[in-house]
């Protein structure tokens, strides 16, 4: 509540190495402007007197990519593809069919005629088209935001939660906000959440994103392959022409996950749809410890994090 620089030198290093003597001076400097410090405040504005948890997270380094989002764009380049060729061939054979041919004529010239139409009439819409087909290619072959990584992971895990029994079965995934701010900060949240929910949630997101260490379970994370059959097709042939091709790596289960292997795999099902890859590994096992160890080598995506209580 002092000031948000002085919460991000308190997570970067030692309290001893914090100039304090700056942050008292700038209060004391802003304390003397009482209407600025009541508008900062909401004083005697309408309140919830309703407390819950969030998450706020600085991404470094999150070169990553994630199915869902992946996914809805190249579904999204199917149907343009798709209503391309429809309203090609369509309007093709009404031309056709308009064009009075010669009695003589036969059948086949007559198809003939409509293919070269819709030939013609599909290049040029194609041609038309190229900007908004373009786009949506470089939309797959680009570095996601970083707001869509985190909205998908967090979708995953709440799913994975809900289909535990651990949270309300009533909370949708689209009851997750990632809210950007102006620093590159990034809020994660649960709306519709009890105060109990929500704290699980945002715990757990936080294990998401720890080091690999000694966890129960780790979860494989790739983007190699799309739910949809047609979607990844798109998707390899983007990605081997674009060399965006992203290093497989492991994730830590949540420990509120890890407890036994049903809540494992509710999570492995979740982030098969959300985040890609979903192979579960026990690391208690032989197998799964050598997997243990080659994971804490991996290089991992670099992202401050902490959590704490808003009320409002």
């Amino acid at each position: 509540h002092v000031d948000p620089v002085l919460g991000l030198l308190a997570l970067a290093g030692p309290w001893h190495r914090i100039a304090f003597d700056g942050f008292t001076d700038l209060m004391l400097h802003l304390a003397r402007d009482r209407e600025r410090t009541y508008r900062a405040w909401h004083v005697g504005e309408e309140y919830s007197n309703f407390a819950y948890r969030v998450r706020q997270l600085r991404p470094r380094d999150l070169r990553i990519r994630t199915v869902y989002t992946l996914e809805e764009t190249a579904a999204a380049l199917v149907r343009r593809m798709k209503a391309i060729l429809a309203g090609s061939l369509s309007t093709g054979v009404a031309l056709a069919l308009s064009v009075p041919l010669p009695r003589a004529s036969s059948l086949g010239v007559a198809l003939l005629s409509w293919a070269v139409l819709s030939a013609l009439i599909t290049l040029g819409v194609l041609a038309y088209e190229t900007p908004r087909i373009l786009c949506l290619v470089r939309r797959l072959a680009t570095d996601q935001p970083a707001d869509a990584i985190l909205l998908d992971i967090a979708r995953a895990l709440l799913v994975a939660l809900r289909d535990s029994g651990l949270v309300s079965r009533k909370l949708q995934p689209d009851y997750v906000r990632v809210v950007v701010h102006p620093d590159q900060v990034y809020t994660v949240e649960l709306d519709y959440a009890s105060p109990e929910d929500a704290a699980l949630f945002i715990q757990a997101f936080g294990e998401l994103f720890a080091p690999v260490m000694d966890q129960r379970y780790l979860i494989l994370r790739t983007d190699e392959r799309l739910p949809g059959l047609l979607t990844t097709g798109i998707w390899r042939l983007v990605r081997a022409l674009a060399g965006a091709e992203a290093r497989p790596a492991y994730h830590p289960v949540p420990e509120v996950l890890a407890l036994n292997r049903q809540r494992a795999e509710a999570l492995a099902r979740a982030w098969q749809r959300y985040v890609g890859g979903g192979r579960l590994v026990y690391t208690r096992s032989p197998e799964g410890r050598e997997v243990l160890y080659q994971a804490r080598t991996q290089p991992r995506s670099k992202v401050d994090s902490w959590a704490f209580d808003l009320w409002r």
